[in-house]
């Protein structure tokens, strides 16, 4: 039986096929590169590669999971929104009490939400994780494939912005 390839070394070689078949699937081409890495990291992990009789087959079918999974979490980041309505949120978010608030309520719930729909999607899903689901960051990193870290940076990231772009909004009224 003539030795085989490394799995991680095929997709170097269908590395323009990969990218091919992903901006087909995804409607973002920006995340091709991204996904075919994904591609790349399975394929190193993978222990029993000698049982593999089509290897470029196994290849192209963990490029569709890859997809398949993205589409979903695209999906749910797309589906997730924060309740802006809740006097809470509206503190966290604005870094002001209700007593130092001079505007009316509703007027910080428009803004607020004018400001949560401008965040890209991932940090919809972290506010709303943190702040409704009341997700602990350990929680949220488990859900995202994260460190607890980095989802505690992702809450803080999108605060910060939300608190930046209406001091922007307060400045300009």
């Amino acid at each position: 039986m003539a030795l085989r390839k490394p799995l991680h070394l095929l997709v170097a070689e269908h590395a323009d096929a990969l990218l091919a078949f992903f901006r087909r699937r995804i409607g973002q081409r920006s995340n091709a590169p991204d996904l075919v890495q994904e591609v790349f990291v399975r394929m190193l992990t993978v222990r029993t590669a000698h049982d593999i009789l089509n290897p470029e087959a196994y290849l192209f079918t963990v490029a569709a999971n890859i997809a398949q999974q993205h589409a979903a979490l695209e999906r749910r980041l797309h589906a997730r929104q924060v309740d802006l309505s809740d006097p809470l949120v509206i503190e966290m978010l604005t870094g002001e009490s209700s007593v130092d608030r001079d505007l009316d309520t509703g007027i910080w719930i428009r803004r607020l939400r004018a400001v949560v729909r401008e965040l890209p999607p991932r940090y919809i899903l972290v506010l709303k994780l943190y702040l409704e689901d009341e997700l602990s960051c350990a929680a949220i990193g488990e859900r995202l494939g994260v460190s607890k870290r980095r989802a505690a940076q992702l809450v803080g990231q999108a605060v910060r912005q939300c608190r930046n772009r209406l001091a922007q909004w307060n400045e300009h009224t």
